[in-house]
């Protein structure tokens, strides 16, 4: 199917992953997990054509539909060449890992027995440009490595080590105690139906989920648990 799909084998794995979760059948065990600002930066290989808002609207019309048009253009805008461009580079970081993610917080939530903390990482600074996928990273294990997806090799700075000490402090509290929380640290509330999330950017505080209704657009196209196949086979 894809590098990054589980093998469903019927034994290991013995059911696609979003199904297992909606009937409740995973492990109850606390959960953190989020996505970027611009998850889509490595993927724009993978966006619908974009060439001109005419070229992107026809590809989305078959995508998704001819009905659900207006649907899809209240969260993707596409009345010019550039806002199509825009567009297409959001619908791409949502379908691949954004909305992927959201549905797993919800779906653990739902039918889980245990907290889950969702972040939305938007940070952006000299060292890290674009809140790409993976650049948060290196703030996670502290590393602080060249920003290489990228392509930046800008070295960090004190509010880039700031962060780190933070984002540090909370995935160690997480793996301690299954609570991210702890002296001294913005507080991070438990992910529920009012869709809050930790935005670990400038500054960090808990807000709704920017990209709420994006995710809502895509969920709504889920049949028993999973997106389209035929998404796949689509230019």
């Amino acid at each position: 199917m894809t590098a990054f799909s589980p093998s469903i084998d019927g034994l290991v794995v013995p059911d696609v992953p979003a199904r297992r979760f909606r009937r409740g059948e995973q492990m109850h065990i606390p959960l953190l997990a989020g996505w970027n600002a611009a998850e889509e930066f490595p993927f724009r290989s993978q966006s619908l054509p974009d060439q001109s808002a005419q070229v992107f609207l026809a590809a989305a019309e078959a995508m998704f539909g001819k009905e659900r048009m207006t649907d899809f253009l209240k969260v993707y805008p596409a009345a010019t060449d550039a806002e199509a461009r825009t567009s297409a580079a959001a619908l791409t970081g949502d379908i691949v890992v954004g909305e992927q993610c959201w549905q797993w917080l919800r779906l653990h939530r739902r039918g889980g027995r245990a907290p889950v903390y969702g972040y939305h990482f938007s940070y952006t600074s000299h060292y890290t440009p674009i809140a790409s996928h993976v650049t948060e990273i290196p703030f996670v294990f502290g590393t602080l490595t060249p920003q290489q997806v990228i392509g930046s090799s800008a070295p960090p700075a004190e509010e880039d080590r700031a962060l780190a000490r933070t984002m540090m402090a909370y995935w160690v509290n997480f793996a301690a105690h299954g609570d991210p929380n702890g002296s001294g640290l913005p507080p991070w509330p438990t992910y529920d139906e009012n869709d809050v999330v930790q935005i670990l950017g400038t500054p960090i505080e808990a807000r709704p989920n920017p990209q709420a209704a994006r995710f809502r657009f895509l969920a709504s196209f889920r049949q028993d648990g999973i997106l389209p196949m035929r998404w796949r086979e689509l230019p």
